[in-house]
This record gives C-alpha cells, sequence and structure tokens, in this order.
C-alpha cells in the first residue's frame, strides 16, 4: 500500500525573498542510509511535487545547499495528515507576525501545545495560537475566562496547561489550572473546566513538562504576596486529580526557571526572593520528585538564562553581573558542584538562553547572538544583533533544540532558526566521532583534569567523567569504541526518563574495541572479538536511548576513547 502524505514548505514573507534560494529536501528516520531520500527544492517553486519518503519517515528536514543565503527546516511526521515545514533563514532571526500588543507585560506567558503548536497568553486579550508549521501567529477563537498574568503554559495531554496567574481586571490570584484543547484550523480551540489547585493560589511561578507527562508547578505567589514553597504535580491521565509533592523548595522563589534533564532530574534555579534579589543558589529533584540537593552560585545576576546540556549539566548565564565581582557570569551546574567558566565581556544586559543541538545552546543578548561550544567553554558569535532585531522579553521559549522563540519588544513573535540536528541525525552511522574532531560530542562536565579531548588521542576521561554523542536517539543501536591506550569503559544507554543501562567493559587490550548491541529491553557487550556478555538490567523496549561512555571513577585511572561509532 502507498501512502501520500502532502508536504508543504513555507516561508514568512518577513524573513526576506527565498525564492533564488534551493534547500536539500531529506526524510529521516530509524533506517540506515536516509541520504536515498533527499533531493534539491528550489524554494520559489510552488506546486512542484517533491521526492517521495520511505514509509518509515519520522522527520523531515530542510539544510542550505551552500552558505550563501541558506535556508533551513525541520518537521516531525505525524501519525496521520500533512506535514507543514516552515523554513527559515539560519542563523537570523526574522518576525512571524503583526504585533500581538502583549510585549513589556511580565505577566506573558508561553508554553508549545504539540512539535508545531503554541499558545501565548496574557493580559486581557485573548491568547495567541502560533502555527510553528505556517509561520502564522493568530487570536483564538474561545475567550479564556479569566483572563490570566503570570501564568505557565506547558504541554499537557494533547493540548496546554495554563495554571495560576491573576486576573489583570480583578487583581485576584488563580487557584486554578485550566486545559486548552487546539481544533481545527487556525486559532481554532476551546477551554475546559478548571482544576482546582489544592496549594491555592499561585502566580509567576515556573514550571516544566515531564518525559511521562506530568506538569509541575514550582514556587511563585499568593495573592497576599507570601512566597510559595509547594511543588506541585498535575497529570493529564488524571486532570481533575493535583497531587502535592512530597518536600518543598528550600530557597522561595518568584518566576524560577525549571528544567526537566535527560537524566530524569529536576532542576530549579533563578528566580527572585521575596526582597526582589535574585537568588545565588539551585536546586535538583531526583527523578522519582524527591528532593536530590542544593548548591549555591557564586553571586547572582538580575538577568539569569539556564539551558540543560546533554551529560545532564545545566548552563548559567547571569547579567549584566554576577553580585560579586570576583564571580564569573557563566556557569555549568552539576547535581554535586558548580563549575565556572570563563566569563562574557562586557557583561550582558539581557540574557536569553536557548537549548541547542550538540549541547551548544544559544544565547541572545542586547549585544550580539551567541552560540556556546562545551568543549572551549566559550560563546562565539552566531551573529551581530542588526538595528531590524526586536530582543527578547520575559516570554521566550524553544519549539525545540535549533528553533528559538520569544516575544519582541515591537510585540512580534520572532523565530531564530540556529541548527537542525535531532533524534534521527544524518550523521550516524557515516563515519567514527572523536578521530580529527569533537563534532557531535559533549562532556558531561566543564573540560579539564577528568575529561579532555585531542586530535592526536582522543577523549581522555576520568573521575567518573562521560562523553555522550549529542542528540540522536536510538530504539535500536550497535555502539563500538576504540580504547588505544587500553583500561576500562562504561558504555552507558539513558533513556528519556532517566533510566540507564550500564554496559561494563574492562581490562580491555591496547588498541581493544568495545561493542554493545541494544535490542529491545536488553543490550550486549563484547571486548576485543569476544563473545557477548548480556550487561546488567533492562530498558523499557520502545523507549529511544541516548548513547554514552563513562570512564572509571576518582582513583580507577584514566581511559581513552576513540573512533566511536554508532549504527542504527
Amino acid at each position: 500500500m502507498v501512502v501520500d502524505v502532502p508536504v508543504a514548505l513555507y516561508v514568512p514573507a518577513a524573513c526576506g525573498d527565498a525564492g533564488g534560494a534551493s534547500v536539500v529536501y531529506t526524510g529521516l528516520g530509524d533506517f540506515p542510509q536516509p541520504s536515498q531520500a533527499a533531493e534539491t527544492v528550489q524554494l520559489g517553486s510552488t506546486g512542484s511535487p517533491l521526492a517521495a519518503l520511505p514509509p518509515a519517515t519520522r522527520e523531515i528536514v530542510l539544510g542550505p545547499l551552500t552558505d550563501a543565503g541558506p535556508w533551513a527546516g525541520e518537521a516531525l511526521v505525524p501519525d496521520a495528515g500533512p506535514v507543514s515545514v516552515l523554513t527559515l533563514p539560519q542563523g537570523r532571526a526574522c518576525p512571524l507576525s503583526r504585533p500581538v500588543n502583549l510585549a513589556g507585560d511580565p505577566g506573558v506567558a508561553v508554553g508549545m501545545l504539540d512539535p508545531s503548536h503554541a499558545l501565548l497568553v496574557g493580559g486581557d486579550l485573548p491568547p495567541f495560537v502560533i502555527d510553528l508549521g505556517h509561520g502564522s501567529v493568530t487570536a483564538t477563537s474561545a475567550a479564556m475566562t479569566p483572563p490570566r498574568d503570570g501564568a505557565t503554559v506547558t504541554p499537557f495531554g494533547g493540548g496546554g496547561l495554563i495554571a495560576g496567574g491573576q486576573d489583570p481586571t480583578t487583581g485576584e490570584t488563580q487557584a486554578t489550572a485550566i486545559v486548552f484543547t487546539p481544533g481545527v484550523g487556525s486559532g481554532a480551540g476551546s477551554f475546559g473546566s478548571p482544576i482546582v489547585l489544592p496549594a491555592g493560589q499561585r502566580k509567576q511561578h515556573g514550571a516544566v513538562t515531564l518525559v511521562d507527562g506530568r506538569t509541575l508547578l514550582v514556587g511563585g505567589v499568593s495573592d497576599t504576596g507570601a512566597m510559595v514553597t509547594t511543588i506541585e504535580a498535575l497529570d493529564p491521565a488524571h486532570p481533575g486529580v493535583v497531587a502535592a509533592v512530597a518536600g518543598t523548595l528550600r530557597q522561595p522563589r518568584v518566576r524560577p526557571a525549571v528544567l526537566a534533564l535527560p537524566t530524569g532530574q529536576v532542576f530549579i534555579g533563578g528566580g527572585f526572593a521575596a526582597d526582589g534579589t535574585p537568588v545565588a543558589s539551585v536546586e535538583w529533584l531526583a527523578p522519582d520528585l524527591t528532593w536530590l540537593g542544593t548548591a549555591a552560585l557564586c553571586g547572582a545576576g538580575t538577568e539569569q538564562g539556564f539551558a540543560a546540556t546533554e551529560g545532564g549539566a545545566v548552563l548559567v548565564v547571569m547579567g549584566p553581573a554576577p553580585a560579586t565581582a570576583a564571580c564569573s557570569n557563566v556557569h555549568l551546574a552539576l547535581p554535586t558542584s558548580i563549575l565556572e567558566a570563563p566569563p562574557l565581556a562586557p557583561p550582558p544586559l539581557r540574557v536569553r538562553l536557548f537549548p541547542g543541538p550538540s549541547a551548544s545552546p544559544v544565547l541572545v543578548t542586547d549585544q550580539a547572538t551567541l552560540r556556546w561550544n562545551p568543549w572551549t567553554t566559550a560563546f562565539t558569535p552566531l551573529g551581530s544583533n542588526a538595528a531590524g532585531l526586536s530582543l527578547p522579553t520575559s516570554a521566550a521559549w524553544s519549539a525545540s533544540p535549533g528553533l528559538a522563540l520569544w516575544l519582541g519588544e515591537d510585540s512580534q513573535v520572532w523565530a531564530l532558526r540556529f541548527d537542525t540536528r535531532g533524534a534521527y541525525a544524518t550523521d550516524v552511522g557515516h563515519g567514527p566521532y572523536l578521530v580529527t574532531d569533537s563534532l557531535f560530542t559533549a562532556p558531561d562536565r566543564l573540560p579539564g583534569a577528568d575529561v579532555s579531548f585531542s586530535v592526536q588521542g582522543g577523549a581522555s576521561l576520568s573521575g567518573g567523567a562521560s562523553v555522550w554523542v549529542t542528540d540522536a536517539t536510538f530504539v535500536g543501536v550497535t555502539a563500538s569504541v576504540v580504547l588505544p591506550q587500553g583500561g576500562a569503559v562504561d558504555v552507558v544507554l539513558r533513556a528519556p526518563a532517566g533510566g540507564e543501562l550500564t554496559c561494563q567493559a574492562h581490562g580491555v587490550p591496547v588498541l581493544g574495541t568495545v561493542e554493545v548491541v541494544r535490542t529491545g529491553a536488553s543490550a550486549t557487550v563484547s571486548v576485543a572479538g569476544g563473545s557477548p556478555v548480556p550487561c546488567p538490567g533492562q530498558l523499557d523496549p520502545k523507549a529511544r536511548v541516548a548513547v554514552g561512555f563513562r570512564g572509571p571513577p576518582p582513583g580507577g585511572g584514566t581511559s581513552t576513547l576513540r573512533e566511536v561509532t554508532l549504527l542504527r
């Protein structure tokens, strides 16, 4: 049976003329040779049929043919229906909309409904649906009653959860949440009945959606101005039931950042104390949401940005400067320590940090757009902020790593496409990693004594440090690695919920090869061509896993990795 799936490519008019541009159109999935599905497409051509894609295609990527006038786009393929791919000038931000008259309002909130749609709420105007396939921004056909400032928006089942907030007309802080269910067509949808929050009123709080679909509500402030210290969990499988998570915040926070990490842990950072001073500490929850620990930052700025990295750390950027002159304004936070990276100079006045592929978040400041390199621990320019760029307000978010979005000071929704690498990355199987460069890999901490890379020596690991192949995830995978100096290495398969399957390979001879094969719930490991041995433990057989390599524990020596190869 042949199924025709319509694919449409959209270019926002405000982003410039793409008529003469060409892109490579590629279908990706869990098949070994995605290049067979690629063809060149002229963006100026309309109505032209595109190449047929393999039935197992799960993602469509548009990439530039040359560096001259590059355009790029990406979209996941739904189980049914057409696919729309928003095509943007790579590395240059441009607006998607006419003014929506919400900019500058600290109560504006925005969040994803699904991979292609976001919801923007705030003030007494109707919410707006942002279609990231077409690039349209449309007021909803249904009104949200009451309107809410200082709420949060998170994915929730098949829609979006708008939690807490303050009625801008009456000033009343809400003790409820409401679910928006999108409909067919731009701006279509409906709002459900209020869900009572047992912890009571909450506004200017933080929220995050976990891999199991639950939304956590963290901190904030009540109607009386009292700080809220509780953490609540809302489950779309039981929308009428809300349970308070055991434990509370160690440090009360207004407008905290809350991140779900690849390890399954939850990071809580930033925000402001009751007296309005920025909070100079971070907190961690374990995957089961029990309290894991806290750590102090060396100072804190009034502007703070946070982005998770592949190894389970969090990049922290502060502006305009930390409270203590001796502190850097760039940190890497781990559950066990806070590491200081080289500072940004001059200190940024505006800090908006967006997660990026290859553990390389993008930072938009008042001066430039910069990209983090996890191996050099430095920011390099992605582009200068030209006069036409509208800087982000507090309403800034990421639809996926590689696509930054924000509500600008000009009241328009802006988009910045800076990468398209994702779970079905095309470089997998096209040659070994950690030979001529460190591309598509990242350490779990700042390079130094425990982890380093050189072209001559590969990646050296000690002290329990690890290196991860970034972004790409696998249902079934064969991972092999050469250890030029022998030693021990653990090959780690990490599931999105934070579960790990660790395959130990010890006593590897010089230039020995370790091979791990994951099929279904289990995996096997073989050393230097020996017989496969089962790795202890099991994973959900349907879970996509990331692949990492962990060195010996503290005092256990050093292992060097080279020629890491992955095959789907």
